[in-house]
């Protein structure tokens, strides 16, 4: 009888023990993101000042020039917006300056946008820059966050672009981030438009991630981007993800992207499908932007999809604004800055679910719907509409965007409390029925009522939410029956002993 039990409360916690590591493990799958997306890979770039706030002092002799930016005290301090306090340009023999080094106010070597410390150029007889590597900090080629280490250029008789590859380490062609292996151009002097085709491994037309394979655009005086229209392989005029045809776009007096206004196929104002045709944006004194206010194609003023006519950037944080520019509450904006709360949300429903009766579980499973009908129809309130039924979109950049793997957890995370509660209600194929049921049903709600965008991911991401709620349900509620199971066969023995 000792040996049974003995054998019974080894299996017991044996059990026990995969299941609980198991939980531990899928917790700590979910959650680790949110603590990623606290920490940003360019925090550095928020500190400093803006090098327009600076004074920029140089120093030019026939090798090298050195440029530092400094304070009213002459100290040497990093420039925000050009990632560097000083910068060291090495020229050779004919004045050409290759090779670019960038240091904080340290004098230490700082890391750039794309990944990169340093840059060599290279340069032919015409003095053209055909080719320009991206260095480590210790000078060797490196490869970019735009996934290649060296681009090469090819020109025109006139001195024009007409070729761009783009090359790994070893200096063999490599893919752009973007899809492209290469880039042709192409300049028309009567209309002042140059066209980019984007190019595959064999040198064929290929679409780029973004949807389009051609585009065509026009400048400013500056020679800032005016107006930009997309095509596809076939070159035809091609439609975005949010329902635009071409931009527009306007410039602040330091050169800075103040204004871009969706354009539809015959270059007209079109609402897009967030809800608003154009966006105006102000920069703060690190040249970071600020805000953004979202207007209609008469230039009024509208709100979006969280009651929203602005955002204001703090950080990573975006805090929503009124017509007025004043900051509102809106619960999904708190979840997305505080995204820490939606896990500490699913995990106490989750647990609490595991310890009440059915009964109990049926009414927090009717306080939850209320709580996800407000989150997901009722509290959206613009005519924000439209379908993207490319798959995995966003999931392709969960690891390169924010703001998009911060919406794909919060999906997640939504169905991961609804999936645990219906474990302990329905069977398991109701159960899985429900959530995809729920899940299309907001989705097509959101559609018919202009209230939100009809996504696939969406429904792939609360499918995985509510699946993974049903197993921790399911983990939970047999290592409280294996605790159970074994206290009562503690007793027995107690009893028989």
């Amino acid at each position: 009888m000792i040996l049974l039990d003995c054998s019974m409360n080894s299996r017991f916690m044996n059990r026990s023990s995969i299941l609980l590591y198991t939980l531990i493990f899928l917790l700590i799958i979910l959650i680790s993101p949110y603590f990623l997306s606290l920490i940003s890979n360019d925090d550095r770039t928020t500190s400093g000042k803006a090098s327009t706030m600076l004074r920029k002092s140089s120093l030019e002799t026939d090798e090298m020039i050195r440029v530092d930016y400094l304070d009213d005290n002459d100290n040497v301090v990093y420039a925000a917006d050009k990632q560097y306090a000083t910068i060291i340009m090495i020229k050779d023999a004919y004045g050409h300056i290759v090779l670019e080094k960038y240091f904080d106010e340290f004098g230490e070597p700082t890391i750039q946008a794309d990944g990169h410390y340093a840059l060599r150029r290279f340069f032919n007889d015409l003095g053209q820059n055909y080719k320009t590597t991206y260095l480590d900090r210790n000078g060797n080629p490196t490869t970019n966050k735009m996934g290649y280490a060296t681009i090469e250029r090819f020109f025109y008789s006139d001195g024009e672009i007409r070729i761009e590859h783009f090359l790994n380490e070893q200096g063999e062609r490599v893919q752009h981030r973007n899809n492209e292996y290469s880039r042709h151009y192409f300049y028309n002097t009567e209309t002042g438009t140059t066209s980019i085709i984007y190019m595959g491994e064999n040198d064929e037309p290929i679409s780029l991630l973004y949807g389009y394979s051609k585009v065509v655009r026009t400048f400013w005086e500056n020679g800032k981007i005016k107006t930009e229209f997309y095509y596809d392989v076939d070159n035809k005029p091609v439609r975005l993800s949010l329902g635009q045809y071409g931009v527009y776009k306007e410039y602040d007096k330091y050169d800075r992207n103040n204004l871009i206004t969706y354009l539809d196929l015959d270059g007209k104002p079109i609402t897009n499908l967030l809800g608003y045709t154009t966006v105006k944006k102000t920069y703060s004194s690190d040249n970071a932007v600020e805000t953004e206010m979202y207007y209609d194609e008469d230039g009024n003023t509208i709100q979006l999809s969280h009651g929203q006519s602005g955002v204001k950037t703090i950080g990573k944080r975006q805090i929503y604004l009124d017509s007025q520019g004043r900051e509102i509450f809106e619960l999904s904006n708190f979840l997305f800055n505080f995204p820490w709360v939606s896990a500490v949300i699913g995990v106490s429903i989750v647990l609490l679910s595991s310890y009440v009766s059915r009964k109990m579980n049926i009414g927090i499973l009717f306080i939850y719907l209320v709580f996800f009908i407000y989150l997901t129809l009722l509290q959206r309130n613009s005519n924000e509409a439209g379908v993207n039924f490319e798959l995995l979109w966003s999931y392709k950049q969960f690891f390169t965007s924010d703001s998009l793997r911060i919406e794909i957890l919060n999906n997640i995370w939504l169905f991961i409390p609804l999936g645990c509660l219906f474990y302990r209600i329905f069977t398991r194929t109701r159960c899985i029925l429900l959530i995809i049921s729920i899940s299309i049903s907001i989705e097509l709600l959101q559609l018919f009522l202009e209230i939100g965008l009809c996504e696939i991911d969406d429904i792939i991401s609360n499918v995985i939410g509510g699946t993974i709620g049903y197993w921790i349900g399911y983990i939970i509620h047999s290592i409280i029956s294996d605790m159970r199971k074994k206290d009562s066969y503690t007793q027995m023995e107690c009893k028989s002993a």
